[in-house]
């Protein structure tokens, strides 16, 4: 059933509201309203982006070439750190809240036999909607979740590329690399290219599933000296990507690199000052991510961090906290009074069973306490690292005004 709603924010408010414990997928439906109303070809050059990890990076840096080279380019990317808005953007612009809105209702008007769609499904369909208003020259998708049945793989493609392969979702995707590479798998298109993001060397999945899709799986070795402020595995997949799905537009490697590497992402090794103190704010939320976030913050010679954390209670929260353990110097566990969210005692219990000391731990009720995390151990030269989920990114932003 769908929520009851006469605008924008009461539309949020509702689903804000509404517990959605599992994942749904509508996929035969929802295609089959998505080709009635034309949406399965989107105008303009359409590339679909999957993957753990890197998707958002990878969309931020191909957005960047299509811009340098003068291309209208329209993005759809989930989820958002600040608002809404975030997930509908054309060339720099986030789309407003009178379009969206009017998207939104278009989308909801569309359900069948009064069934209604999931939260992202209809942001999908409103997303469909406005994109075909707009025409623009190149249409970047990021999908949502798995790749197969998710509501962005309704649409065709000229092009795909799968960022990474690592556990996250297992509880839907499968609890093995090998069927969450064939759920990511699912994007790919006869005759159509497909990205493999690391590197040169392609999972057996992935291989086997381009054979059976007839897709043409394209790899290349990551260059070592790619550089810049998102993940190198993510640049090199837009860098691979654009060489491929871009031909039309040639441009020299350096070029490429050297455009690339100015990319900047919301939420993605973002540093920012405050209150005295260097502040690493990323959204490495899995065990794959946050190994990859320690690894970007040791090559940039830091040492140590004071982590202030909290985790979905159905993330592998245990390799996370392992994956991070050797970068951090006390640990601020935070409490976001959010039912999907693993309590900070609880948080704190899983680090002290990992044999972390309790003098390193420490535990607060009330989010804006934040700043009195960041100073309780006085004005050093250690950053502050925020990571764990989305929700507490999203409060740390809005206190700290970045």
């Amino acid at each position: 059933m769908q929520p009851k709603h006469s605008s924008l924010e009461s539309w949020l408010s509702t689903w804000e509201m509404i517990d959605q414990p599992s994942r749904d997928f509508n996929f035969d439906r929802l295609k089959s309203v998505v080709a009635q109303q034309g949406w399965n070809r989107l105008p303009g050059r359409v590339i679909m982006v999957a993957g753990t990890n890197g998707k958002g990076s990878c969309i931020a840096a191909l957005h960047a070439l299509c811009r340098h080279v003068h291309l209208n380019v329209a993005t759809f990317t989930s989820p958002h750190c600040w608002t809404v808005h975030e997930r509908f953007k054309y060339n720099e612009h986030n789309i407003s809240s009178e379009a969206l809105y009017a998207s939104i209702q278009r989308a909801e008007s569309l359900s069948v036999h009064g069934s209604g769609w999931s939260f992202f499904e209809t942001l999908t369909l409103a997303f469909f909607d406005w994109v075909t208003q707009l025409s623009p020259d190149v249409i970047l998708l990021e999908v949502g979740l798995g790749g197969r049945l998710d509501a962005v793989n309704t649409t065709d493609h000229e092009g795909a590329i799968i960022t990474s392969i690592a556990y996250d979702h297992e509880a839907i995707l499968g609890h093995t690399l090998e069927a969450i590479a064939f759920e990511k798998s699912g994007i790919m298109r006869a005759g159509m290219p497909c990205i493999w993001g690391m590197g040169e060397s392609v999972p057996e999945t992935i291989l086997n599933q381009a054979i059976i899709h007839q897709a043409v799986c394209i790899s290349a070795p990551i260059d070592p000296g790619l550089r810049g402020y998102l993940p190198r595995s993510s640049l090199h997949a837009a860098q691979l990507a654009w060489k491929v799905c871009f031909k039309d537009y040639p441009l020299e490697s350096d070029l490429i690199n050297a455009v690339i590497m100015e990319v900047q992402l919301s939420g993605r090794f973002q540093v920012s000052y405050a209150m005295g103190r260097q502040w690493i704010i990323d959204v490495a939320h899995n065990p794959a991510a946050c190994q990859h976030l320690v690894n970007q913050i040791q090559s940039n010679d830091i040492q140590s961090v004071d982590l202030i954390c909290a985790f979905a209670q159905d993330k592998a929260i245990e390799s996370c906290l392992q994956a991070l353990r050797p970068i951090v110097r006390y640990w601020y566990c935070a409490d976001l009074k959010d039912a999907r969210i693993l309590d900070a005692q609880a948080l704190k219990m899983k680090l002290l069973d990992l044999g972390v000391e309790s003098s390193q731990v420490q535990c607060f009720e009330h989010f804006n306490s934040v700043d009195w995390a960041a100073q309780s151990k006085g004005h050093d030269q250690c950053p502050v690292l925020v990571c764990g989920s989305f929700l507490l990114l999203d409060m740390v932003q809005h206190i700290m005004k970045v």
